[in-house]
């Protein structure tokens, strides 16, 4: 579902409910930002020895990458 808001500054606060259907006393609010993030994300591959040409099928190689955020 978030990823279908906008982006913009979201605030919520939450009661409960009695058996009746009556809210009780609502908490302090709280906030969230969603931000469009346009920079391009960072990916750099190479390898951990010098390639060199032979029939073998494996080489190993290093990958950096930026966290995720959630």
């Amino acid at each position: 579902m978030l990823n279908q808001l906008p982006p913009n500054t979201y605030y919520w606060r939450i009661a409960s409910v009695d058996n009746f259907g009556l809210p009780g006393k609502f908490s302090n609010h709280f906030n969230f930002t969603i931000q469009l993030d346009t920079t391009l994300p960072f990916l750099e591959v190479s390898l951990v020895d010098e390639l060199n040409f032979s029939k073998e099928k494996e080489f190993s190689i290093n990958i950096h990458t930026e966290k995720m955020l959630n």
